[in-house]
């Protein structure tokens, strides 16, 4: 049997409760998803924008699943297409966040290496940003539930079973 694919024409900017399925897939079934990083237009020296940030790929129909079903999603591999990733340096967010320039920049990423400025090599840490079942109202006031959400942690890598419960059939 040929895995199924969905490629990241199918572009949503959230997963509410009337989105329309860009894949169906049986229980049990492994699929790829072609996702984007948000900061790819950066990549091809295009400006960020709103859409980029906040684009989802999806979402997919789980054959069965009914609301109240807790669902196992087992993360198999996650691959850089563009073979850079983001170093974001900005004033929100950790230790010495009031005395750096803000910027975001691209970092050569390999298989088992990424290069930050200066050449330091540092392991890969492959992400899911964003990962969960279709909600029953909006969430962008919540950043993660029960069904999932913005999870953006190196935690969440190849190998990682994540269980989430169904809000919706």
């Amino acid at each position: 049997m040929t895995q199924r694919s969905l490629t990241d024409a199918h572009i949503v900017d959230s997963f509410t409760a009337d989105a329309e399925f860009a894949l169906q897939v049986d229980q049990g079934e492994t699929f790829t998803v072609e996702t984007r990083d948000r900061f790819e237009p950066l990549f091809r020296g295009e400006p960020l924008d709103r859409a980029s940030v906040v684009a989802l790929v999806g979402p997919v129909a789980i054959e069965g699943v009914r609301a109240g079903d807790v669902v196992e999603i087992e993360i198999v591999d996650i691959k850089s297409r563009t073979g850079f990733g983001y170093l974001l340096r900005n004033q929100t967010f950790g230790l010495f966040k009031t005395d750096i320039e803000e910027r975001v920049e691209a970092i050569p990423v390999s298989s088992q290496t990424i290069t930050l400025p200066g050449d330091i090599p540092v392991p890969s840490a492959p992400m899911i940003g964003k990962l969960g079942l279709l909600r029953s109202e909006p969430d962008d006031d919540k950043p993660v539930t029960q069904a999932g959400g913005a999870f953006s942690s190196i935690v969440l890598g190849p190998g990682t079973k994540l269980y989430l419960e169904a809000e919706r059939d």
